[in-house]
Order: C-alpha cells, then structure tokens, then sequence
C-alpha cells in the first residue's frame, strides 16, 4: 500500500480521508500522507498536516502538523499559507501571533484563496494584528463572497445589516444570508429566518422563517433550536 509515486499515495490517502470508493480511515490515510509527504509532495504535507490536527488535541502534534503548514507555506502554497495562519492565530503548534496570521493570510488571499481573504477580514474587522479597518473588512469579505464562499456571504450580510437604514440598503444585504443559507451555512439559514421573521430586506413571512429556523435548528445550529419553538408560539399567537 505504501509503494508507488508520491502522487498516488496522495490521491490514495485522500480517498481514504474522504471514504471515496474505499472505508474511511484516517490511520490508514495518515500512512499514505506521510508517504508522499516525505517525497515532498506539498498536497500531501498539508493533508498530512490537517489529519493530525483533527485527531489530537496534544501540542506536540499541534506543532508537528504546524511544521508542515510552514512546509507547503515557504514553497508559496497558498492552502498551506492558510492554515499557517491558522496556527498563529489559535496559538496551536506556533505562538500565539495575530500579526504573523495576518501576515500568512495576507500571501494567501494575494492568491485568492476565499478562505484566506475571509479570515484576513476578519483580523481587520476586529483589529488583530492589523489596524482595525471595516471597509477593508467589508471589502475582503465582498472579495470572498463574489467566489461564493458562504462563510463571507454571511459575514458581509451581517456587516451590512448592522449598518443598514435604507430599504434598499437592507434588500441587498438581504441577498447575502440567502446565498450562503442555499450553500448550507446554518447562521445565514438562521440569519434568514430572523430576516423573514421580522421582515427586513424581505417580505414579512412567518412560513418562510419557519422553514429556514426548522433547516438551521436540523442542522444542528444552537441558537435556531432554541428560537424555533419560540417562533412556533410566535406563529400561534399572530394566527
């Protein structure tokens, strides 16, 4: 299982990660990434580096999958650039730094990565590491959001709606949360239903709020389980 090029014991790990025509197993992929990883192959070192990080929560593996982040991240990988970032901004495997996170997003949204500029929004929204800036926040999570990435879709929607006075300001924001809730993000699906519940940038509609609230909670978002018998009786009540 562990002979043949670095290509296919990468395509073969990721399989094995993804239970694609194979049972999933992380061990199993793990051994093939290492594999590959060790010819150099910079897919496998950030995959290799990922699978440990979601099985451990021990900080000598933090700092193993961290150095090969830094790996892929030096050869100008933009996915492992991303999670390099990652590390510095969670103090998992790299001190904790915002500024060393800002710095490695910032490389990896000069590459477009939606995940990338949508973390990088973040750090300017709040102003960690960077010099808080909300319409360069507001612009990156716009970047972000136009590649469909459904984390800055939502992110932007509540950016605009906290900041919306006109109508027409809140029916553009109002398109946000309904692209990332078609994209399954359980907050937008919740955001869209407060929307319909109360009606901002869309019509007042106690069965559509219904419908994203019931999606949200079934998706295992918290605050949509608790505020979905609360519309229920809401409903009731207006009938």
């Amino acid at each position: 299982m562990t002979s043949g090029s670095a290509k296919e014991q990468y395509t073969l790990g990721v399989r094995y990660i993804r239970g694609k025509g194979v049972d999933k197993d992380l061990a199993i992929a793990e051994k093939l990434l290492r594999v590959a990883a060790g010819q150099d192959h910079t897919l496998a070192m950030t995959n290799l580096g990922n699978v440990i990080q979601h099985r451990t929560t021990a900080r000598k593996e933090f700092v193993e999958a961290t150095k090969w982040f830094r790996a892929t991240a030096e050869k100008g990988m933009a996915e492992g650039q991303y999670h390099l970032g990652q590390s510095y901004q969670h103090g998992k495997g790299a001190p904790h730094n915002y500024a060393s996170a800002a710095e490695w997003y910032g490389k990896a949204a000069a590459q477009e990565l939606p995940k990338a500029i949508n973390a990088l929004a973040l750090l300017y929204r709040n102003g960690l590491g960077v010099e808080m800036d909300f319409a360069k926040a507001q612009e990156l999570y716009r970047q972000a959001a136009k590649k469909g990435y459904s984390k800055a879709q939502y992110n932007l929607a509540i950016m605009t709606l906290k900041t919306a006075v006109t109508q027409s300001e809140y029916l553009t924001a109002a398109k946000l949360p309904q692209a990332a809730a078609a994209r399954n993000h359980r907050a937008a699906q919740y955001q869209l239903a407060k929307m319909y519940e109360q009606g901002e940038g869309v019509p007042w509609d106690h069965s559509r709020a219904w419908m994203w609230m019931k999606i949200s909670a079934d998706n295992g978002f918290k605050r949509a389980k608790a505020g979905l018998p609360v519309l229920v009786d809401k409903m009731g009540r207006t009938n």
